[in-house]
């Protein structure tokens, strides 16, 4: 039973979002910029974040706090 796991953390690992020309991984390690909460920094970048405001963390409480995540 403990393949199982295995299998899907490699799935998971190496699936990709193909947008706008760019290739991100689902890897969920959220960014926040300008208000708004990214998947990663890859998904914020895509979106056309400003990459010298990105912080590592969702965004702090009284801000926007609007989650991005891609739609496929």
């Amino acid at each position: 039973m403990q393949l199982l796991p295995a299998i899907f953390l490699t799935i998971l690992a190496t699936t990709t979002v193909q947008a706008q020309d760019c290739i991100c991984t689902y890897e969920l390690a959220p960014v926040c910029s300008g208000g708004v909460t990214y998947g990663n920094a890859c998904m914020a970048k895509c979106a056309g974040a400003d990459v010298n405001k990105i912080m590592s963390g969702e965004c702090p409480p009284g801000t926007q706090n609007l989650t991005k995540t891609w739609s496929g």
